[in-house]
């Protein structure tokens, strides 16, 4: 009885359209709450700011969950 420890798996990696889909998610994220800091930034609408940021992570994170739709977003 062997025991190899901390020997990696090989399903433990990440496949490349996993990788893809976060970049694209943070990359979509970044940038809608970015522009949205740059509009409102001298605005006292930023109360709003961190609503936004939740709604852009499930839009562009889980874009095919129930959360995402645009009824259940507005």
């Amino acid at each position: 009885m062997s025991l190899q420890a901390n020997a990696p798996d090989a399903d433990s990696q990440p496949s490349r359209s996993a990788r893809k889909h976060v970049l694209v998610a943070w990359l979509g994220t970044f940038v809608v709450l970015l522009v949205t800091w740059m509009l409102f930034s001298t605005s006292t609408l930023m109360y709003a700011f961190a609503s936004l940021g939740g709604s852009a992570v499930i839009v562009f994170g889980m874009p095919d969950g129930v959360m995402a739709r645009p009824r259940s977003l507005f």
